[in-house]
């Protein structure tokens, strides 16, 4: 069993219920949204008058590389959804990103609390922070048979 395999199996086990999903389904892009748009605003070099390299581009090619070693279509896919998710939220308003992000991480708490009966994964395993957007797009990607989930891990 590969290592993406394994994230999976362990992260499914605590994802098994459907109101669970779904928060998930619609908090995951909410915190990734906020994150990056909040990242985007820590300027490490002006490269032009209207060009940054930033925080949010550092931690998206950060996320992406992981997601290479882990599975490299699931990595792509990811990379194409990250990418509007990083361009709007580097155009939101602060209190907004952050709204954003109390709402999306409020969403996973209620799913956990109130349908799945147990702790956040993340509690336990802080590697689970990075598998959760992946796991997201592999259900995506599931749908439209892009991607097949190994026996125990969806």
């Amino acid at each position: 069993m590969s290592t993406l395999d394994r994230h999976f199996a362990d992260y499914a086990a605590h994802h098994r219920n459907g109101w669970n999903k779904a928060t998930h389904t619609v908090g995951i892009p909410m915190i990734v949204l906020a994150l990056f748009g909040l990242a985007s605003r820590v300027v490490l070099l002006p490269l032009s008058e209207s060009m940054t390299l930033d925080l949010g581009l550092i931690l998206g090619l950060i996320l992406i590389g992981i997601y290479l070693a882990w599975h490299p279509l699931l990595a792509i896919v990811t990379a194409l959804i990250c990418i509007p998710l990083y361009l709007g939220g580097s155009m939101l308003p602060t209190g907004w990103l952050l709204g954003i992000l109390a709402v999306g991480v409020g969403l996973q708490y209620l799913g956990h609390l109130a349908f799945e009966g147990k702790n956040p994964a993340f509690h336990r395993n802080l590697i689970h922070t990075l598998v959760g957007p992946l796991w997201m797009v592999a259900l995506l990607a599931s749908a439209l048979g892009l991607y097949r989930f190994r026996q125990g891990a969806d």
